[in-house]
């Protein structure tokens, strides 16, 4: 697909995944930062440089944040 063409061009692959394939190490830092938070959407990030990123939509309670983290779960841009 056109979409998907785009993709390589850029070299970041973008795939929407459920929250099960999100790495544990994700999902603690988010409930460390977001105690009672659920994550509404995730998508799994490979980026040119060969690293990995996820991208999740975070639902707090209050509000939807979005965050992204590397698979140590630590924040990145």
């Amino acid at each position: 697909t056109l979409e998907r063409a785009l993709q390589l061009l850029n070299k970041e692959i973008e795939t929407e995944i459920k929250t099960a394939e999100i790495p544990k190490r994700v999902l603690k830092a988010v409930s460390k930062k977001y105690p009672l938070s659920k994550i509404s959407f995730a998508l799994k990030i490979q980026r040119s440089n060969n690293t990995t990123v996820y991208d999740l939509e975070v639902n707090t309670g209050v509000e939807e944040i979005d965050i992204t983290l590397d698979t140590m779960g630590f924040e990145v841009d």
